[in-house]
């Protein structure tokens, strides 16, 4: 039995006008398959797209694959509009509110190596002694979770202990410096900025007041000190809460 005209796929050229075939006959399947019976300006890619001559009832129905409007031809398929109205609304819902940045006490715990010469008698002649100075002054009440290892020490710190025109901090490593909530024997050290990363980590959600303890030894700090620093020795601690 003979198929009728107009319905199928199309395999010989005496077919090409009554037998259109489908979009995916046309496009694929003949210029890969056939491409003797494929249709010339479907061959050529420089070409422009040409529509088929005929179109099936089911690509009228729904359009061609699917993709294209029945009242539309291939190649003319107009994106559906999006109402400006809707996203203008929906942007006045979306708006973020800023929490405010979490707040601590700071506290600058100084601590300074001196040698002391102490005579010994004639026979033991001058000794030495050394011993470690601690002094504790407030600090500024800031959000550490928001600085960076050099805004701790630039800032924070030299900022305390008047300490900023003559030194400042590499961006490499140091001036070392521990912080705690309490006591001393746990603080970590800190020296680089992955150490500072790692000891955010370690806040807890309830702590409120830290300590900086930090070596201020002329020979500790001198490898940070500034090209411009003025002559002459500087006085760290000019504001101080106690001593230890």
């Amino acid at each position: 039995m003979a198929r009728q005209p107009g319905t199928g796929n199309r395999w010989t050229n005496s077919e090409r006008d009554e037998r259109p075939g489908s979009l995916f006959n046309e496009l694929v399947v003949l210029p890969t398959l056939a491409p003797q019976l494929a249709r010339p300006e479907y061959l050529d890619t420089n070409l422009p797209f040409v529509a088929l001559p005929q179109l099936r009832s089911q690509q009228e129905q729904h359009g061609v694959l699917g993709f294209f409007p029945s009242s539309a031809a291939p190649g003319n398929f107009v994106p559906p509009t999006v109402d400006q109205a809707d996203n203008d609304d929906d942007n006045d819902d979306d708006t973020v509110e800023q929490l405010p940045a979490r707040l601590f006490s700071t506290s600058i715990q100084t601590e300074e190596t001196k040698v002391e010469l102490a005579s010994g008698g004639r026979r033991s002649g001058t000794k030495t002694s050394t011993k470690i100075v601690r002094v504790t002054c407030p600090g500024p009440k800031v959000a550490l979770l928001d600085l960076s290892r050099r805004n701790i020490v630039d800032d924070v710190i030299f900022g305390t202990i008047n300490g900023q025109e003559r030194y400042a901090c590499s961006s490499l490593s140091g001036p070392p410096f521990q912080i705690c909530s309490g006591g001393k024997s746990a603080a970590p050290v800190v020296r680089t900025d992955e150490e500072w990363i790692r000891v955010l980590g370690m806040f807890g959600p309830k702590l409120k007041d830290v300590i900086f303890i930090f070596d201020i030894t002329e020979s500790a700090l001198a490898p940070y000190q500034r090209a411009s620093a003025p002559l002459g020795h500087t006085n760290l601690m000019t504001v101080t809460a106690g001593t230890q």
